[in-house]
């Protein structure tokens, strides 16, 4: 890799740890990182989730379950509204 990449990369995960979109991690997988070139001569930083994927496991629900989930909350006093956006870009 070289030098000016090397640069990039550090400057990507440093601004992402300091927001809190990335963690530190002693995970046993890894994902690869690329550069594509931009229209305007810059590089995109870019990850390659591929293998993290496969080793993902899927959780499906159906509409039962929705349904009970419904019928849990019908007496709640206190529910809590969720910001999807902020934990979107948490993950």
């Amino acid at each position: 890799m070289s030098f000016y990449k090397l640069q990039k990369v550090k400057k990507y995960l440093n601004k992402n740890l300091f927001k809190e979109f990335i963690t530190f991690s002693k995970a046993s997988y890894f994902s690869l990182i690329l550069f594509t070139l931009k229209a305007n001569e810059n590089l995109q930083f870019c990850v390659d989730y591929q293998k993290l994927n496969a080793i993902i496991k899927r959780n499906y629900y159906f509409l039962s379950f929705i349904n009970e989930v419904i019928n849990k909350i019908v007496d709640c006093k206190h529910l809590t509204q969720l910001n999807i956006i902020l934990t979107f870009n948490k993950l």
